[in-house]
């Protein structure tokens, strides 16, 4: 079934994803986990309610409780999980994807991820076979509001000195449902709130905060007042992006290693930080200047999460903008985040463009994704050629990511769409263009070398 995707169930609807098979989906998570409560949150997408209500019709047939959280994002649901000592969670959602889209993403116990590798192939199996022995007495389904319960954990983690104003632009997502009842109280946050407004229609602009043209609006806003910074959310809160003051976006391979080089204190004693292939070199840099362990790690949620708890590691970070917190239950929480950093900025005194600045010290490609006709054939001839090299250093986590004193490249496919992804750094500009050049060339070539 091609919506079982690497972390999720995702697709359009009700093509791909509709009501019917959201039912089989809450009956075969039952039995997959023996689960006996279960938790459930949707976001504000336009078939998010009727698919929440078939998922619990399915749930409840097999005899297993649903604490329904109603309007939540994602990482309210894995909060949820750890505090009320839930079997698992499913949230309704199609996270950044355009508003036809929608999902189902799902946790276990402690919150912990299940993907493909760590269990959805077996709920699929499950769906397929369609063969369930439904419960003779239904599970009940009861409304639980969490709201306060995370507004106090969130706020427990709240430490400023300095007054910030921020321009939060919340792309009309579930973020901006909960923003202000988390923050409206804290006395040294100015808040200028753009597309608070849930609508799963996303008028403004697409959910994303990785894509450059979606902080248009918020660069307007940020260049007619004297705000410190912006930030962005995306739909269902798990990712966040950052801009400074002058509108420039700072990575968040950068924010991964201001936040390391900040949160790696001497209180923490596993200063291990995750961070995916594509990551820049300065977070290897930073890291080993602080007394930690940089690990490099395959890219996705589920995959990050499971290498920050069997390793017990304090922090992590992905390009995308999912960031990890051992404190939030080694799961990735974009108002976590933002909280880590208006602590630091307003601590520190000094602005995101200041002390973004001396982390930018290399020239990256950012993630360029190429439409081939094969794409592990691809990859394949390319790592064969790279192991032929005697002054690369290579690692094969995630796809390839080859190595050189003075660049390095990352050549892996995506896990959620039929394309190959190519990223690479350098200490210069030249050499960036260079080997981006170089690469991109081989790539299409060897493309067309592919026969039918």
């Amino acid at each position: 079934m091609g919506v079982f995707k690497a972390y999720d169930v995702r697709g359009i609807y009700p093509t791909d994803i509709n009501e019917e098979l959201a039912y089989k989906v809450g009956k075969a998570y039952v039995e997959f986990l023996g689960a006996k409560k279960l938790l459930v949150g949707m976001d504000m997408r336009n078939s998010s309610y009727s698919l929440a209500s078939s998922l619990m019709r399915g749930i409840t047939e097999m005899g297993c409780d649903v604490e329904y959280l109603d309007l939540v994002t994602t990482p309210m649901t894995y909060f949820a999980t750890e505090m009320y000592n839930a079997d698992g969670a499913i949230m309704v959602t199609a996270s950044h994807n355009p508003k036809e889209y929608n999902g189902l993403k799902f946790s276990r116990e402690h919150a912990i991820p299940v993907g493909k590798d760590s269990g959805l192939q077996d709920v699929e199996a499950l769906v397929i076979k369609n063969d369930f022995k439904l419960a003779e007495t239904l599970g009940k389904i009861v409304r639980k509001d969490i709201s306060k319960d995370y507004q106090r954990f969130i706020l427990s983690h709240v430490n400023l000195k300095k007054r910030l104003k921020i321009v939060v632009d919340t792309s009309n997502g579930m973020v901006g449902h909960i923003f202000n009842s988390i923050f409206k109280g804290v006395e040294q946050l100015e808040i200028v709130e753009l597309h608070f407004e849930l609508d799963g229609n996303f008028p403004n602009h697409e959910a994303n905060p990785i894509t450059d043209s979606n902080y248009r609006d918020l660069r307007l806003v940020m260049s007619a007042i004297n705000a410190d910074f912006g930030v962005m959310f995306d739909g269902d809160g798990d990712r966040v992006g950052f801009i400074d003051h002058k509108g420039r976006i700072i990575p968040s391979d950068i924010i991964t290693a201001i936040l390391s080089d900040y949160l790696l204190t001497d209180d923490v004693v596993n200063k291990e930080v995750v961070y995916d292939v594509r990551s820049s070199r300065v977070l290897e840099e930073v890291i080993l200047a602080k007394g930690g362990v940089p690990t490099l790690n395959k890219v996705g949620h589920a995959y990050m999460k499971k290498t920050l708890r069997d390793h017990d590691a304090f922090f992590g970070g992905e390009l995308a903008g999912h960031f990890y917190f051992k404190e939030f239950f080694y799961a990735d929480s974009a108002v976590f985040a933002f909280v880590k950093m208006i602590n630091l900025l307003s601590n520190d005194f000094i602005s995101l463009k200041d002390l973004s600045s001396k982390y930018m010290k290399y020239f990256p490609s950012g993630e360029i994704n190429f439409r081939v006709k094969d794409a592990q054939d691809v990859l394949e001839k390319i790592t064969q050629e790279l192991k032929k090299d005697e002054d690369a250093t290579l690692n094969f986590i995630d796809g390839v990511r080859a190595d050189y004193p003075d660049y390095w490249i990352s050549i892996r496919k995506s896990n959620t769409e039929p394309l190959l992804r190519l990223v690479v750094e350098a200490t210069t500009s030249d050499i960036s263009k260079k080997i981006t050049q170089k690469y991109t060339n081989l790539i299409k070539e060897l493309d067309k070398q592919i026969k039918y």
